[in-house]
């Protein structure tokens, strides 16, 4: 893995530590997860693409 690619992996691993998507009562991590793999989702385009980030 390159180093900035690494660091990416690290400063979003922070952000959803510190805006509480980690914590074992939140689940819109995994519901966005969910709805992003959902093929039937009604999401829009952008919608999806920063999903995908």
């Amino acid at each position: 893995m390159s180093p900035k690619a690494d660091y990416n992996d690290q400063v979003m691993a922070s952000y959803l530590q510190c805006s509480g998507m980690l914590s074992s009562n939140n689940h819109c991590l995994e519901r966005l997860a969910c709805q992003f793999s959902d093929n039937s989702s009604k999401m829009a385009a952008l919608e999806k693409d920063v999903s995908s980030l």
